[in-house]
Parts: C-alpha cells; sequence; structure tokens
C-alpha cells in the first residue's frame, strides 16, 4: 500500500505505531456509539447521506462507475478500503465500518470486479489500519483472524466483488533494482509459503473459508525479469507459479498483478525512498520491453486454469506519473502503452481476461479519460481504478473520522 503513490516501509510502520499510541485521545466515540453529524442525517440537499464523508466518498466512487456506464465498459476497482484502529489510535472503527456497509452496498450494486486492499503476511507487528484479517504472531503469520472490516466486507459483497489482494512480494527497501531483488523469505515472499499450526490453514485456505474468491497477487518486474525483454528468471517464475497454484488449490482464482506504478528500477539507479524508476516511455524505459514483459508472461500462464487475469500494471500515474513520449499528454501516452501491452498479450493466442488500469483514481477517469479507448479482438477486459477514503484520497487515515467529517461538512458536503 501507499500514500500519494510511496510504498509503505516496515520502518515507516514502527514509526506510525509509535505515534497512534500518543493518538488515542483522538478518539470521539462517546458512550459507546459512534458520533455523527446529527445535522446532516437524511438531508435531501446532501442526497439523504448520512453524514458529509458518506456524501464526499459516494462522489469520489460516481465518476468511475457512471464513466463505464456510458461508454458501455466493464470494471475494476482493484484496490479499495477504510481503515481499522490497528497502528492508528483514534477509536474511530464503528463510525468507519457504518461507512463502510454504505460504500459495499453502492459497490454491490454495480457489475464490477473488486478487490479490497489487503492481507499482508508481511506486517509482522499484527497488521495494520487496512488489514481486515491478519495473522496471530510474528513467527505464526499465516493470515487467520478477522478484524473490524471483515463483517462488513462478508455481509455485502458476493461474486468477482469477494476479493483481495495479497500484499508481500512486491515490497522492497531502499537499494532494490533488478540486480539487488532483496532477501527472499526477509524482504519479500510469495503469499501462502506457511501455514497457520491452529487450523492448519495457509492464507488462500483461510480466505476461501471466509467466503473470497479471487485473489490479486502484485509481485515486482525487476525480480521477474531482471533483464529488459530478456527470459524471465527461473527462480521467481517458479515461485510465482507456486503461489498461483496454492491460491488454485484453496479454490480461488487469480489476478497477477505487475505492481511497479509503470516503472522500473534499473542497477544503476535503484529504490531511493520510493523513487528513482525509469518509467515507461522514457529512452530507458522504451514501451518495447513493456510489451515483452507481458508476452512471456502470457506464454506461462494462458494454459494455467487457476489464473483468471492479467493486471497490466498497477496505478501508473502515481510516483510521478509518466513522460508524454511524443503524446499531447501522459493519459494519453498511457492509453497506447496499455493497449500495446493488451496486443502483445491476445498476439499469444491468449484471450484470459486484462485488466486496464485508468491513468487517474477513481473519481478522475472522465476527466482524464474522455472515452474508452481498448481495442480488443476478444472482447475480454475491464477498465480498473483505485478508490480509497482518506482526506487526501491516499492510504493513510491521519485524522479520525470525525476530523474527516467536520473538513467535509465544512466544504459543502
Amino acid at each position: 500500500m501507499k500514500k500519494g503513490g510511496k510504498e509503505f516501509t516496515r520502518a515507516w510502520f514502527l514509526s506510525r505505531a509509535a505515534l497512534a499510541v500518543g493518538a488515542a485521545w483522538a478518539s470521539n466515540i462517546a458512550g459507546g456509539f459512534p458520533r455523527r453529524a446529527l445535522a446532516h442525517v437524511g438531508n435531501p440537499a446532501h442526497g439523504g447521506h448520512p453524514d458529509a464523508l458518506t456524501h464526499k466518498m459516494y462522489h469520489r466512487f460516481t465518476p468511475f462507475r457512471d464513466w463505464l456506464s456510458s461508454q458501455g465498459a466493464a470494471g475494476y476497482l482493484g484496490e479499495f478500503m477504510w481503515p481499522n484502529n490497528l497502528q492508528r489510535g483514534f477509536g474511530d472503527k464503528a463510525q468507519w465500518n457504518q461507512f463502510g456497509y454504505s460504500f459495499t452496498a453502492w459497490l454491490a450494486n454495480t457489475d464490477m470486479w473488486a478487490s479490497f486492499w489487503a492481507v499482508d503476511e508481511t506486517q509482522l507487528s499484527g497488521g495494520f489500519w487496512l488489514t481486515p484479517y491478519v495473522g496471530k504472531s510474528k513467527t505464526n503469520y499465516a493470515i487467520s483472524l478477522p478484524k473490524a472490516q471483515a463483517q462488513v466486507l462478508e455481509a455485502h459483497l458476493s461474486g468477482k466483488q469477494r476479493s483481495f489482494n495479497a500484499s508481500s512480494a512486491q515490497q522492497y527497501e531502499d537499494g532494490f533494482s533488478q540486480s539487488n531483488a532483496g532477501v527472499y523469505g526477509k524482504d519479500y515472499w510469495y503469499t501462502g509459503d506457511v501455514r497457520d499450526p491452529e487450523t492448519g490453514m495457509n492464507t488462500f485456505e483461510y480466505m476461501a473459508s471466509r467466503g473470497y474468491t479471487v485473489v490479486r497477487i502484485p509481485f515486482r518486474w525487476e525480480r521477474i525479469q531482471p533483464t529488459l525483454s530478456g527470459n524471465l528468471s527461473s527462480t521467481e517464475l517458479a515461485r510465482l507459479r507456486s503461489c498461483v497454484s496454492a491460491a488454485g488449490s484453496a479454490g480461488l482464482k487469480v489476478i497477477l498483478d505487475v505492481h511497479n506504478y509503470a516503472g522500473y528500477y534499473l542497477a544503476s539507479r535503484p529504490a531511493r525512498g520510493g523513487s528513482g524508476d525509469y518509467k515507461i516511455g522514457s529512452p530507458q524505459l522504451p514501451v518495447r520491453h513493456f510489451e515483452d514483459l507481458w508476452r512471456r508472461l502470457s506464454n506461462n500462464f494462458k494454459s494455467d486454469p487457476n489464473v483468471v487475469a492479467y493486471d497490466l500494471m498497477n496505478e501508473p500515474h502515481v510516483h510521478g506519473g509518466i513522460p508524454t513520449a511524443g503524446f499531447s499528454s501522459p493519459k494519453k501516452a498511457w492509453e497506447s502503452h496499455s493497449q500495446k501491452a493488451l496486443s502483445a498479450i491476445r498476439d499469444t493466442g491468449d484471450t484470459k481476461l486484462v485488466m486496464v488500469p485508468t491513468y487517474a483514481s477513481a473519481n478522475q477517469v472522465p476527466q482524464r479519460h474522455p472515452s474508452k479507448w481498448i481495442v480488443d479482438p476478444s472482447n475480454n477486459h475491464r477498465y480498473e481504478a483505485h478508490l480509497y477514503f482518506s482526506r487526501n484520497g491516499g492510504g493513510h487515515y491521519d485524522y479520525s473520522y470525525d476530523s474527516d467529517n467536520s473538513y467535509w461538512q465544512s466544504r459543502g458536503y
């Protein structure tokens, strides 16, 4: 997960956990009941939404929903989640869950696919605010316990909306590059390698037992293809295949997600603070390498029945975005790049579903993409956007529910 396109590091989580202790005073739960903006409840001028925050978030969600409808296109909400109390200390999980019931009702009334962010075996401290399910301890980290949001997700979502992101293989630290992938089993690993000694289940089996049907598996381009347009790493490919097989054995279908923000860390410029990668369309990373990656991934997974879809690229618009590369804007460049990647997949004879990221968050899609752009001979793709509910739209939730609600109320919601 990330804020403003920046990946969270474990060091950051430790500092956040310490700060959360001092933030406990900010809880606004009185008498055990969530305090809401009562003057706003049911106000027809605000669409009948229960409070200003819910009203604002409805206006973040509906632009993508309505764009899909106007374009006659199918959609995928590849990431979303509201927070619990872990490492925040505001005591507002009941309020956020009340909002969650509203949001999941909106989502369930669409034909979008959707995957929440996230379950994360690497959060050895017991999870964080965006993890609805966690492991029990640092040594027993297979996901096996529900947290606050689980009851809402399980009550409202079904089918291809009963889906989750399995965060772990996309993790990296400073110094990461194509030649420094990190230590497997320490800096990153693929979900499903360990079992909970009490339940006997790995993470995939546990999530399937909770009714989930689809998992999005993020991984890094630099690890799977350490030489641009070169062979896929046999070691990393075997790990990814094993992960996919474990998910399939649990009864889950897999979405493969290249989690690179449209960039690639070369050995000459490794990661520093989540930046420094070269972007698709730059002289160092021409789009032909992106096409080659997906051609090779397709050739390896097109016959795998466990893989239901490919997610071309996670959030190409963040981490500084991509260069215009001779196009009128980065978003037009991305439309061309994504079309070429999809065409590379189809050229292998692969007809699997392709998730095509938009160059936007959910609320920005109509402005950045006036019309759909993909030409697909298999007619089997979905446009993708992500949606978070913090004040700035990122994955951090730095303020209490009441504080955010007051903020949006002061702005007319």
